[in-house]
């Protein structure tokens, strides 16, 4: 699971132009949080801007046919020195990485027997197709280990453009992008870019599940409603 994006066209996804550098980690044990600290630094050296990560971990449905762990994650970009744009790029924005087996075609490596998975969106759109459309949430499903699994994601209803587009593919790649609807949606070069000025803040709020057994629709609206909430 991570944070990456390109801000100031620099490339933060990939950290081929910058990297985030974490100033201090703050634990607080009775709420199961924590709190992150970071400057986000170009390669180069000049400090592009900070961030504030708060990390919620916590369960549900632990006694009923599946049980979920949770990760809820509050993104906070500012910046004292000058102003930020997030570019107009699919490469964004809060991401995960799935088990191979969530895939939704078999690893290659794997050979051609190997496991795979499936993919829905809130919309009731499948596979593939969920790639760069607008959800509330994702949902990824498949077997580990012979067990039915599944991972989904939240994108929670204050955030900049919900729903969200999303980086979903095909090989496990999970992500809540906003800021993409070029390549997305195909809107004009640019559009999809957002400034926020000197002093000013861009906060954003996902949720990560990790869910034993096999959901249906209403288990995950209603994961979703208690989300949004």
């Amino acid at each position: 699971m991570w944070i990456g994006h390109f801000i100031n066209g620099i490339d933060f996804w990939t950290q081929a132009g910058g990297r985030e550098q974490i100033r201090d980690i703050q634990l607080d044990q009775e709420r199961s949080r924590l709190v992150v600290h970071s400057d986000w630094v170009s390669h180069s050296g000049q400090q592009i801007c900070s961030t504030e990560s708060s990390y919620t971990f916590g369960s549900a449905d632990l006694y009923r046919a599946n049980p979920v762990r949770w990760i809820c994650v509050t993104i906070t970009f500012s910046s004292r020195e000058h102003d930020l744009q997030f570019e107009d790029t699919k490469e964004g924005m809060f991401a995960i990485r799935t088990h191979p087996n969530l895939q939704l075609t078999p690893a290659k490596e794997a050979g051609p027997n190997a496991p795979f998975g499936t993919a829905s969106n809130s919309e009731g759109i499948q596979g593939k197709e969920i790639w760069g459309k607008k959800a509330r949430w994702v949902l990824y499903q498949g077997e580990i280990h012979g067990a039915p699994v599944a991972i989904a994601m939240f994108d929670h209803p204050r955030n900049l453009r919900h729903p969200t587009t999303w980086h979903a593919r095909d090989y496990g790649l999970i992500a809540a992008n906003p800021f993409g609807l070029h390549e997305f949606l195909g809107a004009s070069v640019g559009e999809g870019a957002h400034k926020i000025t000197k002093g000013d803040k861009l906060t954003l709020t996902y949720q990560a599940l990790f869910i034993k057994g096999k959901p249906n629709v209403s288990d995950v609206e209603r994961w979703y409603t208690e989300f949004a909430d």
